[in-house]
């Protein structure tokens, strides 16, 4: 599915917690203050907004988790950060930790190319 209004997001049937952070993703501006370090080139936060606002958003059970991502050019799957993506959702309380009783699978895809660079990561509950 492709989000590319605000309108786009109620019709998603996400629930609740995740369109409040896709409208907040469509809401947030960009930094244009760069560091010239390449190092700190790395990709805006999405949404500053904590996914997370009570115990029922956690995931209890066993879930399966993709990571997508565009880039504005050809990058190596590895220089994905799926291990940096997956410590900051069990730091968010997303989920309880890592384990394979939690994370039933772990799929990082090859990535894109866009003028615009992001990350969509889907968890689904099994």
């Amino acid at each position: 599915m492709s989000i590319k209004s605000l309108a786009d997001i109620e019709n998603t049937g996400y629930p609740e917690y995740i369109k409040e952070q896709l409208r907040c993703g469509f809401s947030e501006k960009k930094s244009r203050n760069r560091a010239s370090d390449t190092t700190s080139d790395v990709e805006l936060p999405f949404c500053r907004k904590s996914v997370c606002k009570n115990a029922s958003a956690t995931f209890n059970t066993s879930v399966r988790i993709d990571i997508y991502s565009t880039r504005k050019r050809k990058t190596d799957i590895d220089n994905i950060s799926g291990k940096a993506a997956l410590d900051g959702i069990i730091e968010s309380g997303l989920l309880i930790d890592d384990s394979p009783d939690q994370i039933e699978s772990y799929q990082v895809h090859k990535p894109k190319i866009s003028n615009k660079e992001k990350t969509l990561i889907v968890i689904e509950q099994i």
